[in-house]
C-alpha cells in the first residue's frame, strides 16, 4: 500500500515540474512574436506532461486491482486453510475420544473378568456368596444381598455380605419395593439418599446407617432371573455402574449354563 501512495505521488510531482518547468521557459524564452510553432511545443510538452502522469496513475490503478485480486485471493486461501485445520483438530479430537472408549471398554470388561475369575460354583448358593465377596472388595461394599427368582416368580434371598436385619427377609415379585421395580425394569438403579433404617450396617463398633445403595438386575432372554442389592457409605460412581452390567451379562450367561437357571 505504501508503495503504491508513493508512485501516486511521484506521478503528480512530475506533473508540477514539468508544467513548472514550461511556465519558467515560457516566462523566460518566449520571442516578441512567438509563432505557431511556438506554442504548439508548449502544448505538446504540456499533453506529455499530463499523459505520463495518466499513465503513472493508470499503472498505479492496476497494481492496486491486482494488489487487491492477490489479496482476496490470499484471503480465500488463508480462509480454507483455517477450515482445514479446524476439521485436522476435530477429528484428532473425534479419534482420541473413540480411542479413551474403547480403553474404557477394555478396563471395564476387565474389571468384570477380574471378578468372574475367582467365583465359586459349587452351587448356586456359593456361587452367590463368592459374588457378593468379590463385590466388595471392588467397591467398598458394606453389605450385599442376592436374591434369586422361584418357581413362583417371588424372589428369594440366596446369598448375602455381611448382613444384618432385625428382621426377617420377605420375599418380593416384580414391581415390589425398590428391588422389585429394579427387577421389573430391567435396570440398575443407583440411589445417593437411601431411606432412613433401610439398610443397617453391623460392625465391632456398633451400627450404622447405609447411605449408598445400588441394586441391579441379571436378565437373561428379556428376564430378571435375580438382583443384587449392594450397601456401601461410598457412592459407585459411573465405571463402576458400567463394570456392573457387564458384570451382570456374564453372570446371567455363567447362571444358565452352570446352574440351568433362565
Amino acid at each position: 500500500m505504501k508503495n503504491r501512495k508513493t508512485i501516486k505521488v511521484a506521478a503528480l510531482i512530475t506533473l508540477v515540474l514539468l508544467l513548472a518547468n514550461e511556465a519558467v521557459f515560457y516566462f523566460t524564452s518566449m520571442p516578441r512574436n512567438p509563432g505557431p510553432l511556438f506554442f504548439m511545443f508548449l502544448g505538446l510538452n504540456t499533453l506529455i506532461a499530463v499523459f505520463l502522469y495518466a499513465l503513472c496513475f493508470l499503472v498505479s490503478t492496476v497494481r492496486d486491482a491486482n494488489v487487491a485480486t492477490v489479496d482476496y485471493a490470499k484471503d480465500v486461501e488463508d480462509h480454507q486453510a483455517l477450515e482445514a485445520e479446524l476439521r485436522r483438530i476435530e477429528d484428532q479430537k473425534r479419534e482420541a475420544e473413540n480411542q479413551q472408549a474403547k480403553l474404557r471398554v477394555r478396563e471395564v470388561e476387565a474389571k468384570a473378568a477380574a471378578i468372574m475369575e475367582s467365583l465359586k460354583r459349587t452351587s448356586i448358593h456359593e456361587y452367590a456368596d463368592s459374588l457378593l465377596v468379590n463385590l466388595s472388595k471392588c467397591f467398598e461394599v458394606a453389605q450385599g444381598l442376592f436374591f434369586l427368582k422361584g418357581e413362583s416368580d417371588l424372589f428369594s434371598l440366596n446369598g448375602s455380605y455381611a448382613f444384618y436385619s432385625e428382621q426377617e427377609v420377605v420375599d418380593f415379585e416384580l414391581g415390589e419395593g425398590l428391588a422389585g421395580q429394579v427387577a421389573k425394569n430391567k435396570k440398575l438403579l443407583n440411589i445417593s439418599d437411601v431411606p432412613e433404617g433401610y439398610v443397617t450396617i453391623l460392625s465391632g463398633t456398633g451400627k450404622g446407617q447405609a447411605s449408598h445403595l445400588l441394586i441391579f438386575p441379571i436378565v437373561h432372554n428379556n428376564k430378571t432371573i435375580a438382583i443384587v442389592e449392594l450397601a456401601s457409605f461410598m457412592h459407585i460412581d459411573s465405571f463402576g455402574e458400567e463394570v456392573i452390567v457387564e458384570l451382570s451379562r456374564r453372570v446371567s450367561e455363567d447362571l444358565s449354563e452352570q446352574f440351568s437357571i433362565i
